[in-house]
């Protein structure tokens, strides 16, 4: 999650998340829209910067704003002295701003930080960090969305991350998924504009454990061969399942040609519903565990 738009809601996230190491939850993230609504953005946290931290240093905050952002010696290859850098950058930017201004200088500080990763010069040391907060935040959105208690960050990590559902287009697709969810992607095969399985797609999920693929093919008393269509990659699913009224010839063998490149994949159903005598075949590894339902 390299950037996301900095809506109200994100702004929200970030700050509570960067000054005060909470995931927010639904009544508190509506009660800061209302002060928002009143007092505008910056001045609603001008006013919980001054409330919270009116009797601590700069150097404080700015050490407790570093560690929320995971800048951590040892984490995504931080140095000490790159820590230290951060801190004393932050500290700088609170000492240059008065007391009731200096909440909306942690608001400009993580705005800054969230797009880090395109900075030519800190972008190498710190983007790696930005890129796994935004990840952060873009979940803590989507939980203040619904009713849910406040929580810490810490305890926001243990929570478990929904499955991320992906259905291919008639397009040209790219699947990369969710890397801290498992994926399911779903397409369909079809005559004309239908189909959804087309040359081109990629499907390339690395990181996450549990991917699923669905393929229905809509067709009847045909034959059909899904793993030989051209210009299809797929990779980082462990479980398949391809189902037809047709005939199937279904190769998700790597070591074979016309495999697509398969790759990851543990577990194979296929099943074809079509007229007794159908000839279907399946070529799978010898590691992927397979199934074969056929009329």
């Amino acid at each position: 999650m390299a950037f996301l738009i900095p809506t109200n809601s994100v702004e929200i996230a970030r700050y509570a998340n960067g000054l005060f190491g909470s995931q927010l939850g639904f009544a508190t993230t509506n009660g800061i829209i209302s002060d928002v609504a009143s007092s505008g953005i910056v001045g609603a946290f001008n006013n919980y910067y001054q409330l919270t931290f009116a009797n601590s240093t700069t150097t404080s905050v700015a050490a407790n704003i570093c560690s929320n952002l995971g800048i951590v010696a040892g984490q995504n290859g931080l140095t000490s002295v790159a820590v230290s850098n951060a801190q004393l950058y932050v500290t700088g930017l609170l000492n240059g701003a008065t007391a009731a201004n200096r909440g909306g200088v942690v608001k400009n500080i993580l705005d800054m930080f969230a797009t880090i990763a395109s900075d030519p010069v800190n972008g190498p040391i710190y983007g790696a960090t930005s890129t796994a907060w935004n990840t952060q935040i873009s979940a803590a959105v989507q939980y203040a969305g619904a009713v849910n208690p406040d929580i810490t960050v810490a305890a926001a990590a243990l929570l478990p991350v929904a499955p991320n559902a992906v259905t291919l287009t008639t397009g040209t697709d790219n699947v990369r998924g969710n890397a801290l969810a498992p994926n399911q992607v779903n397409a369909i095969f079809g005559t004309g504009t239908t189909s959804t399985f087309t040359a081109g797609d990629t499907i390339n999920i690395g990181g996450t454990a549990g991917n699923t693929f669905t393929l229905s093919d809509n067709g009847t008393g045909g034959t059909f061969s899904p793993t030989s269509i051209a210009a299809i990659t797929v990779a980082g699913i462990q479980t398949a399942t391809i189902s037809s009224g047709e005939t199937l010839t279904v190769n998700t063998n790597s070591s074979a040609a016309g495999s697509q490149g398969w790759t990851g994949l543990t577990t194979l159903n296929v099943s074809d519903s079509g007229t007794t005598g159908n000839n279907t075949t399946v070529n799978s590894a010898a590691t992927t565990n397979t199934t074969l339902n056929t009329a």
